[in-house]
């Protein structure tokens, strides 16, 4: 088990190269246990930006601090937070936001996002989702929703745009 506090402190993904995957953390192994008021920023401008990729069988738990991510070397979305191949993400807190994706009216965003058909997953019991509702999934074959049950997605206050996950 590693865990990152990141009091005040950015782990920032600054490559440009085009045509590649990029990631501010990538988990293949074990447990992550993120804490803390800093940032993740998986960059802009790559084939894929991503702040946090977790791939099975690695668990990352993420207790706080501020995952972002911009658009790729199109212009197009990318995903903060990507889970693959049996790899499992919990939020318990933090705040995450992602650049839309191209072309679509309103814009459409997969801040939370899993590699298809590979059991990974991603469970959200607190949080803030620029731009997302993490309980209203339609882009993931047979997930409708990132929050657990006993938990639910709500509209921030004074936002139209923006969720919390709070307990129910």
């Amino acid at each position: 088990v590693v865990t990152l506090d990141r009091v005040g402190k950015t782990i920032q993904n600054i490559s440009k190269e085009l045509g590649s995957e990029q990631y501010a953390l990538r988990v293949k192994q074990g447990t992550l246990i993120i804490k803390g008021e800093g940032t993740v920023d998986g960059g802009s401008g790559c084939l894929y930006n991503i702040a946090l990729r977790v791939d099975g069988p690695a668990v990352a738990y993420i207790e706080g601090g501020h995952f972002k991510v911009g658009a790729d070397q199109d212009g197009d979305q990318n995903h903060c937070i990507y889970a693959a191949d049996g790899g499992k993400v919990f939020i318990s807190g933090g705040k995450f936001q992602s650049a839309p994706k191209k072309g679509t009216v309103p814009a459409e965003y997969t801040t939370l996002n899993l590699k298809d058909n590979t059991g990974a997953s991603i469970e959200v019991t607190g949080g803030e989702f620029v731009n997302f509702n993490p309980g209203a999934i339609t882009f993931e074959p047979g997930v409708t929703s990132f929050v657990k049950a006993g938990y639910k997605a709500s509209l921030k206050q004074y936002s139209t745009t923006d969720y919390i996950v709070v307990a129910e």
